[in-house]
């Protein structure tokens, strides 16, 4: 940040929040229980209404509740793995600062690792395919109709979901040249 100024509290949990919904959105379904696809909307709603760490820290520990370490090819050391789950409990059970949520997310989203969360979610590419299905349409009824297909609301304001379509066009484009 400027003149590397600390993030307040707020703001740290605003980042938490952040990173914890684009972070799920990009997990495979294979890496997660069977039972997450039942309860992942609500706990998207429920992370999006957290405004205090005690709201926030619940649903770290549902969504690592829900994951599949090694389905991802993740596999921390087990001793680090047990320390931050005595740290995330005690976090639940007495509270904590903002910073130590972020530390512990910090954890997690490294064990995680960029690779396993690079994957698009099976949700996340039959948007972008319906999004892309949607604008070709439009398309066949003349290039003026393009403008009518709105891909805020096919793929709500996902940063990922754009990229997504951009990539797929682009692999589309270079497979006909």
């Amino acid at each position: 940040g400027p003149q590397g100024r600390k993030l307040s509290g707020k703001e740290l949990l605003g980042v938490v929040r952040q990173e914890m919904m684009d972070y799920e959105q990009r997990i495979p379904w294979r890496a997660v229980r069977k039972d997450w696809r039942q309860r992942r909307h609500l706990w998207r709603r429920s992370v999006r209404a957290c405004h205090t760490v005690a709201d926030l820290a619940p649903r770290l520990r549902e969504l690592y509740d829900a994951l599949l370490l090694p389905s991802l090819g993740s596999s921390p050391d087990p001793a680090e793995l047990k320390r931050w789950e005595v740290m995330l409990r005690k976090s639940l059970s007495r509270g904590c600062s903002p910073e130590k949520l972020h530390s512990m997310w910090s954890d997690l989203k490294f064990w995680l690792g960029e690779d396993c969360v690079g994957a698009n979610s099976a949700e996340l590419e039959k948007l972008a395919t319906g999004a892309i299905q949607q604008m070709e349409t439009a398309l066949a009824k003349g290039e003026q109709h393009l403008a009518s297909v709105s891909l805020v609301r096919l793929l709500g304001n996902n940063p990922e979901g754009f990229r997504l379509v951009q990539e797929l066009l682009e692999r589309e484009k270079s497979s006909i040249h």
